[in-house]
């Protein structure tokens, strides 16, 4: 049985050439966030988003964070 629990870490930063305005605006409707929550986010310093998660439910949010 995997015990491991993980944490989803966000950088603020947006993969390849995605449109910057389109991803934050994902982000902030996946994550419920208003725009002063948002600013915390995308301030460029490593923010946790999740922790304590099973490697399963890590995957999830992954996967959002990847598409």
């Amino acid at each position: 049985m995997d015990t491991k629990q993980y944490s989803i870490i966000f950088k603020g930063e947006t993969a390849g050439s995605k449109d910057k305005n389109l991803v934050r605006k994902q982000f902030s409707e996946i994550f419920r966030l208003n725009e002063k929550q948002m600013e915390i986010f995308w301030s460029g310093k490593p923010v946790t988003i999740k922790h304590n998660l099973d490697k399963s439910k890590a995957l999830q949010y992954v996967s959002k964070l990847q598409n």
